[in-house]
Parts: structure tokens; C-alpha cells; sequence
């Protein structure tokens, strides 16, 4: 069989010069005449974007970045060999057209396995990950143009999925429109108010809750986690579940971020010495290095706080080896690094072990999932983690505590501090103070 030049045209209309699958045109043109006069009862469409890649073309290059591109596109074409095409519609984003809505699922589970496997190029260990939308002909989608818009939609609620995959549902299409709206309004607050923000001034849409952290075996408060709120420009409150996604998708955690900084080191600066407050740290503000270090460095010493009381919490599933450099370089800092949500990503021993971290975090659904018989999943799951942590002389912090029974089972698994309902919700800056007097309060009358 004849080779197709890459670039030219082939029975398939034209190709995307670097992947040699269909060009978004191509396809477009393809998807619209398959919808005519009306979409096949069969037909299904997945749009496929990569994770965070943007991060290994600045970390790698771009030579190698294409590379990358060209093995993955190679990896997609593979996993849906009876699909009538599939396409590079964006930088780094692909298209799958199918013929068969019920094959779906099968697709859909083996590209993920597929582009999660490890890429080896010129030295390099490239690990990736991928959203995935799809959409099928069900009411409300008359041609292909609908079906893109729809696959689309999933695609955007894909990067809230758990496993990063989403199939549309018509209710979708207004949480697209929220989304829109909060996305307008945190571009305006951070355009309006950069300066101020950076240099960590009060400001009318972002403030910090605190809350407290203690240690399981003393009962001794020793810290803070600071979480951020949004308040939109109408005054109406928006949850960091619903947020947090949209400042990091465009580009804007990394000067919320400093503002988190600069605002927690000011509190700091009101709390007992013996205290700590943790902040979270987003892989958009990791991709800028050098900015995240001189921001750090300057609000410790705008508000002199020392180094080791202001701790920084980085997402397990987001830890990965274009991550590595700025990682150390937040330790040499002097700053403790925690691993937030540890038990739910991808846990890689290795870069555990090799790497500066201080401590693990474990998220709250193990919590709610213990039974204290040590034979449920999450019992065994917290055991092993605890196991890890010992090992490597590492404390651990498990959230979402709300029951004394919750607390004795982490005691009892050897947990080192708790954080969760049981001991506060969280607070304001001004509460958070009151919480302070009232534990050394506490810790006066037992002493006496």
C-alpha cells in the first residue's frame, strides 16, 4: 500500500502535517456530510484533549513536544480501528468519529489506558494524561455541528469526572453557561486588581477561610490550612469546586495564587510563632517557577515569617516529572511540602522517595470510609499509607475528621494530625484568633 505524504490530501480529505491523521477541516467537512439530512442513530463522537501538555512543551522543547504528539496521535488512531475517522482538531486536542454510540465506553476506557502509558523519547520519561467528552444522536442534536458542540460540552465537564470522562446530558449545556459567567468574572477581577492582588492588599472577591489542624495525640492545635472563596462581582459565593478548575484552565491560579500567599503570610504574621499555615499550590503556579519562587521569597520577608511556618500542599495527581525542578527548588526555599490528597492519584513510590516532601495529606474520603474493623478498603488503604509514611519518617495529616469514633480509628492507624469538622469549620481570620485563645485556654486549665 502507498505511503501518504504527510500534509497532502488522501481518500480521507487532508491531513494534519505533523500527526498525519485529518485536519480539523477535514473532518469537520466529514462529520457534516455523515449528518445528512439528519445524524445516523448510531453515531458517537469523542473529543480527546491532553493533560496539562502545554507543561511538557515548555519543559522538553517543542521538537519534542511534536514527537510526543505524533506517538500519541498514532496511540488514539490504534484504539478505535473501526472508526469512520479520527483527527487532530486542536494544538493538543483529537477527534474520534463513530458509528457505534454502544462501543463508547470500550473506546473510551482504552485510550485512556493507551495515552496513560509511558513515553521514552530521547531520555525523557513523558507521562500523560488526557480529558475525554463524547456524544451520541439523542434529542436535541439535529446535525454535526450539534454533535461537536455536545462532545465539547462533555469534554469540559470531563475535567471534573473523577476519571477525567464525561458523556453529555442536556443539563450540561447550563452548567457551561455558569461556568462562562464565573470565568467572566474572575478574568475581570484579576485584570482590574492584578497589582493589588500580587502585593496580597483585602480585596472584595477572594478572601481565606482557616482551617484548624491538630495534633491527634495531644489534642494541641498546630496550624491552619488556609482555603480560598470567590465571591462574584454580584456578591453571589461560588464553591472552590466550581472555581479553582476555571482560574487554573485560563491561566489566572498563578496571580490568585501569589495572593493566597501574600495574604496567608499576613495572617501568619497575627499567629502564634508555634503555628503554621498550609497553602495549596496549582500546577499552573509549579509551570511558573521563577515567578512562584521571587513571590515566595518576598512575602515571607515582607512579613517576616519564617520559613518553615508557612507550609505548601501540592495535589498527588499532579505531581509528575516536568514538576520535579520546581519542586526541589521550593524545598531548598526551606519550605515543608506536603502531599495533598494522597491515596486518590497516581502514587509513584519512587518519586516519593527521591523526592523533597515532608509529609503525606489523606484526603477526606478515606475518612468517610472507614469502619474501624480494619477490614474495609478504606482501613486497609489508610493502614498501607501509614505504613508508607513510617518508612519514610514522614508525618501524615488526614483530613475530613467529623466523629470522635473517626478520630480514634486515625489515632489508632498511627495518623499525626487531624483536620476536619470536629475540631471547627472553617474560619475567618478574626475566628480563627478566637480558636487560638480558646485552645491555650484549655491547655492553661489542664496544666493547672
Amino acid at each position: 500500500m502507498e505511503e501518504v505524504a504527510e500534509g497532502r490530501s488522501s481518500d480521507r480529505g487532508e491531513l494534519d502535517a505533523l500527526t498525519n491523521l485529518s485536519d480539523r477541516q477535514s473532518f469537520l467537512s466529514r462529520l457534516i456530510a455523515l449528518c445528512v439530512p439528519e445524524p445516523p442513530a448510531g453515531a458517537a463522537l469523542l473529543r480527546i484533549d491532553l493533560v496539562r501538555f502545554s507543561r511538557i512543551n515548555m519543559a522538553l522543547g517543542p521538537r519534542i513536544a511534536d514527537r510526543v504528539l505524533k506517538q500519541v496521535a498514532e496511540r488514539i488512531r490504534k484504539s478505535a480501528p473501526d472508526a469512520i475517522d479520527v483527527a487532530r482538531v486542536s494544538g493538543d486536542g483529537f477527534a474520534v468519529l463513530l458509528d457505534d454510540s454502544q462501543s463508547f465506553k470500550a473506546t473510551v476506557d482504552h485510550i485512556v489506558d493507551i495515552v496513560r502509558r509511558p513515553i521514552l523519547i530521547s531520555g525523557s520519561v513523558v507521562e500523560l494524561d488526557a480529558y475525554i467528552g463524547g456524544s451520541s444522536v439523542v434529542d436535541g442534536i439535529s446535525d454535526g455541528y450539534d454533535l461537536l458542540q455536545a462532545a465539547e460540552i462533555a469534554l469540559a465537564h470531563a475535567a471534573k469526572a473523577p476519571d477525567r470522562a464525561a458523556f453529555y446530558a442536556p443539563g450540561m449545556k447550563a452548567d457551561i453557561a455558569r461556568t462562562y459567567i464565573i470565568e467572566r468574572d474572575l478574568r475581570t477581577t484579576v485584570s482590574r486588581q492584578q497589582r493589588a492582588l500580587l502585593a496580597g492588599e483585602p480585596n472584595p472577591n477572594f478572601s481565606l477561610s482557616f482551617q484548624p489542624k491538630v495534633d491527634l495525640r495531644s489534642g494541641q492545635l498546630t496550624g491552619f490550612e488556609a482555603l480560598l472563596r470567590f465571591t462574584m462581582i454580584d456578591g453571589t459565593p461560588i464553591p472552590p469546586d466550581d472555581f479553582i478548575p476555571v482560574a487554573e484552565q485560563c491561566g489566572l491560579m498563578h496571580v490568585i495564587g501569589m495572593w493566597v500567599i501574600q495574604s496567608a503570610c499576613a495572617a501568619l504574621a497575627l499567629l502564634p510563632e508555634s503555628l503554621s499555615v498550609a497553602v495549596n499550590i496549582a500546577p499552573n503556579q509549579l509551570s511558573r517557577q521563577t515567578f512562584l519562587l521571587t513571590n515566595i521569597r518576598d512575602a515571607l520577608s515582607r512579613h517576616g515569617i519564617s520559613r518553615r511556618r508557612l507550609e505548601l500542599e501540592l495535589t498527588e495527581s499532579e505531581l509528575d516529572i516536568e514538576t520535579e525542578e520546581a519542586v526541589r527548588d521550593l524545598a531548598l526555599l526551606g519550605l515543608d511540602l506536603w502531599i495533598d490528597d494522597f491515596g486518590t492519584g497516581h502514587s509513584s513510590l519512587s518519586r516519593l522517595c527521591s523526592m523533597p516532601f515532608t509529609g503525606l495529606k489523606i484526603d477526606k474520603s478515606i475518612t468517610r470510609a472507614l469502619t474501624g474493623t480494619g477490614l474495609g478498603m478504606a482501613d486497609r488503604l489508610l493502614e498501607s499509607i501509614i505504613s508508607v509514611a513510617t518508612a519514610l519518617k514522614m508525618p501524615t495529616v488526614i483530613e475530613g475528621i467529623e466523629y470522635t469514633a473517626q478520630e480514634a480509628i486515625c489515632l489508632e492507624a498511627g495518623c499525626t494530625y487531624g483536620q476536619g469538622y470536629l475540631y471547627g469549620m472553617p474560619l475567618s481570620l478574626d475566628d480563627a484568633l478566637a480558636l487560638i485563645a480558646k485552645f491555650h485556654s484549655r491547655r492553661t486549665q489542664i496544666n493547672a
